[in-house]
């Protein structure tokens, strides 16, 4: 390397962003904790958003229901 190249480096290096900073952003995983333990957390929070989004979807409201509630015309259906 050249000296200005070594130089440039060298500002770059300074100005990093610490781990801690990363971390926050999501950048790098946390380097405290396991990677497996991090992969099963990970998935674990998938599929409780996979659950969540089942259970709502299965007891949403008939097209009957809201037209009943007034908030979908009678005529808005979808099978029409």
């Amino acid at each position: 390397m050249t000296v200005p190249q070594t130089k440039n480096l060298e500002e770059q290096l300074a100005h990093r962003p610490d781990i801690q900073d990363l971390v926050d952003r999501n950048i790098i995983k946390d380097p405290k904790i396991a990677p497996a333990i991090q992969q099963q957390r990970e998935e674990l929070g998938k599929a409780k958003i996979a659950d969540n989004l089942r259970h709502k979807i299965d007891h949403r409201p008939t097209p009957e229901e809201l037209a009943e509630k007034n908030i979908l015309k009678g005529g808005e259906t979808k099978s029409e």
